[in-house]
């Protein structure tokens, strides 16, 4: 029997006799491929299931799965034994090697062992299923849960290659791609699972589904549509009999779907679903500036041939066009598998692999014509934030990182990085975000909040009482502007008010910009064109390529940007003047988003703004000068009265601002060797690239680029999970946006169904 396009998973159940209610549903339904897992013990409840519909043995198909703690040739053995008594058959259908054990742990990472100890247990157990297979016991054999290394490692010793692969669907660390296009470029039948299981995942794959039922319909409905594009792509998909009640599969909208071979999709979801399941992401540094120099294949490929460099080509992601072999001077390239450029077609990539024998210059090539590549329209980008926290990391800094691997993800590997200053963030909420963002270039700098908290208290002295009287804690709540209270037991709700936002600007505008330089100083000669400074309470909505182009040039683009309110900036409480201007004539600036030229002198900027607001916070009490009250007054914080020193105030009139898009402003800033350079500085507009006002009907526009989730009102909805009225604050002039956090936040936690309350407003 062919392996049906659908599967129905039963291995979750406790109950024997729920298995059995589940598949007779399944088999009435018009289900014929039963996934019991590693439950041997469930078989029997299928066979009796089987018997009660009428159906018989040749009529259904079985997969069982074989786990880490069964491997072995004599232990995998006595399972197949097992599993033909339960289920009363002399086969089972398919058998499949898992990678990772019954609590989803990975055999590598479970268990101390050698390399040889796990290539020894993965012989002698895929032996096992080969002598199975051959003796009839099952029909066929594969694998699930394997990285492609893995999988590669197991073909070199199998005399039975897997012709079966099983994986769970990844969309935001994009882990089953490798394999997927593996499969789908060697006849390997692929099996893909997880749609249900994590609806999250797929509800931030397409806006539109904003608009489905806001009660748990959303998450249903894009599982619906992924089931359908992998019919459509021969992908089998096996679904869960057993799940949250708003996810749970329907099994005759499903069936409907298998019967009709995948139904029609729009042709901007196909495209959206093909990017996210086969995006190409490539797994080689990519050179500096994209200039397509030699790059080395990543080590643990296993590329030792030709062939196997022809299949690292595939591996890259880039469909095969060509493929043969020809002699070619080795001289140039290097040891093993490389990428470059083809010399007669620079849009042609070519993949070679060098085998120097005895040191002599000898070279097969593997020559893959590739499909046209274009170089990225933004350039290097180094994107610098912070996260402070565990409670805000969840709430915040996931959906901030859940936006960048989605309007990033695509770019090649090593193009751009997002690197995050987290402070007083759980090694296992750390942990779970490297594996749930993994494969997108962001990475994590940690730091002691002990340390953090002692240097503080020594810059500013009896500044952070808050900190000495109510401890750490309070200090990681300040982090974002709110401190946790309860008044009574169990109920928990966020103070919003003024001292603890004094503190989160405090610190983020000296603390974390003193790591921001450090970053800069660091990265210097790594090739970045550009380099953003952005707070992590906001989220990307669309690439920054408009205003981040490839190599600028020196005479053309800024050193320093910063984000103000333009003539154009709407907002549905007051006109665009009550929005954009300050009492005293000024252009209103906000500096949740800086963006720098990464040049030499880029961390002297930074420098030069740090030390500027640390003169503002510590002259912000009743004793300071008067034109440092007046520009604090003026301009409302100390990180926008910086900004406002190093670009000039006469540069930011409102009626004439000399320094906004499309003019620049040239200012003069001091370097640490007591020398001037000219910065060459420029405002672009906040409904741009930093989005933190009420809308106009509350719906985001086709300029908006980052959104900035700001302010107390953003803190409450949030936090105590309220929506409130202000002047300038409603839920209907902020739905979009809403939506929008709702979607990136169920990356990180699938299994959250909303807030009712705001789902009737």
């Amino acid at each position: 029997m062919a392996l049906p396009l659908l599967g129905f998973d039963v291995h979750s159940h406790t109950d024997p006799l729920d298995v059995y209610d589940a598949c007779l549903e399944f088999f009435q339904a018009g289900g014929r491929h039963v996934d019991v897992g590693f439950t041997v013990e469930h078989l029997r409840a299928v066979a009796k299931a089987l018997e009660r519909s009428g159906l018989s043995r040749a009529d259904l198909f079985v997969t069982l799965h074989t786990s880490l703690e069964n491997m072995g040739y004599e232990s995998t053995a006595r399972i197949a034994q097992k599993a033909l008594k339960e289920l009363g058959s002399s086969y089972i259908d398919l058998v499949l090697l898992n990678a990772v054990d019954d609590n989803q742990s990975r055999r590598r990472n479970t268990f101390t062992i050698p390399m040889d100890g796990w290539s020894m247990d993965l012989a002698s157990t895929w032996a096992a299923l080969e002598h199975a297979r051959r003796l009839g016991l099952t029909r066929s054999i594969g694998v699930a849960n394997f990285e492609l290394d893995d999988f590669l490692e197991l073909a070199n010793v199998a005399s039975e290659p897997p012709i079966v692969a099983s994986m769970e669907l990844d969309l935001v660390g994009a882990h089953h791609i490798p394999l997927l296009r593996h499969c789908a470029t060697r006849q390997i039948q692929a099996i893909v699972r997880g749609m249900f299981e994590k609806p999250g995942l797929l509800t931030s794959l397409d806006l539109s589904l904003q608009e489905a039922s806001r009660h748990g319909g959303r998450g249903r409905a894009a599982s619906m549509l992924a089931v359908r594009w992998a019919f459509l792509r021969d992908v089998a998909v096996v679904v869960p009999s057993k799940s949250e009640e708003a996810n749970k599969p329907n099994l005759t909208e499903v069936m409907a779907a298998v019967w009709t071979g995948g139904s029609p999709l729009p042709d901007e979801v196909t495209a959206n679903l093909d990017g996210h399941f086969w995006s190409w992401r490539p797994p080689v540094d990519v050179p500096k500036r994209l200039s397509f120099g030699l790059a080395s294949c990543p080590d643990g490929r296993g590329v030792t041939s030709p062939e196997a460099c022809e299949d690292a080509a595939v591996q890259l992601g880039l469909p095969l066009a060509l493929a043969h072999q020809r002699s070619f001077s080795a001289d140039s390239l290097p040891q093993g598998c490389s990428v470059k450029p083809s010399r007669e077609d620079a849009s042609v990539w070519e993949v070679y692999f060098n085998d120097r024998a005895n040191g002599k210059a000898r070279s097969d090539m593997a020559l893959v014509c590739l499909q046209e590549s274009t170089a990225p329209r933004q350039g290097r980008t180094l994107f610098l934030s912070m996260c402070m926290g565990s409670t805000y990391f969840g709430r915040y800094c996931a959906p901030f990182l859940a936006s960048f691997q989605r309007v990033y993800g695509s770019s090649p590997r090593g193009w751009h990085s997002l690197r995050i200053w987290t402070i007083g963030v759980d090694n296992s909420v750390l942990k779970r975000a490297r594996t749930v963002f993994g494969g997108c270039d962001i990475t994590f700098d940690e730091d002691p909040q002990s340390q953090l908290l002692y240097t503080w208290q020594e810059t500013f002295g009896g500044s952070v009482d808050a900190i000495d009287e109510q401890g750490v804690e309070t200090f990681e709540n300040a982090s974002h502007g709110c401190l946790r209270e309860v008044d009574t037991p169990g109920a928990e709700v966020w103070n919003c008010a003024k001292s603890p936002h004094d503190e989160r600007v405090r610190f983020n505008n000296i603390m974390f910009f003193k790591w921001a330089r450090r970053q800069l100083e660091a990265t210097k000669d790594d090739g970045f064109d550009w380099a953003v400074i952005l707070d992590s309470d906001t989220l990307f909505v669309r690439s920054l390529e408009r205003f981040l182009p490839p190599s600028p040039k020196e005479s053309e683009a800024f050193d320093y940007a910063f984000t103000y309110y333009d003539h154009l900036h709407k907002v549905p409480w007051g006109d665009n003047r009550d929005v954009s201007r300050t009492n005293g004539g000024f252009v209103r600036l906000n500096g949740g988003v800086q963006l720098l030229r990464h040049f030499a002198h880029a961390h002297s900027i930074v420098d030069y703004l740090v030390q500027v607001t640390s003169l503002f916070l510590k002259d912000w009490n009743p004793d300071a000068p008067a034109t440092t009250k007046e520009m604090l007054r003026e301009f409302k914080g100390p990180s926008q009265a910086a900004i406002a020193t190093l670009v000039n105030p006469e540069n930011l009139y409102w009626d004439s601002c000399a320094a906004c898009s499309p003019h620049f402003a040239s200012t003069p800033v001091e370097l640490e060797d007591g020398s001037i350079i000219k910065v060459r500085s420029q405002g672009l507009p906040a409904r741009f690239l930093n989005q933190a006002e009420s809308l106009p009907g509350g719906r985001l526009t086709d300029d908006t680029y980052v959104l900035h989730l700001k302010g107390t009102w953003w803190r409450m909805l949030i936090d105590n999970e309220l929506p409130t009225l202000t002047e300038h604050r409603t839920l209907p002039w902020n739905f979009e946006a809403y939506d929008l956090w709702m979607l990136f936040y169920r990356v990180w936690n699938p299994e959250w169904a909303g807030l009712p309350a705001l789902n009737e407003l």
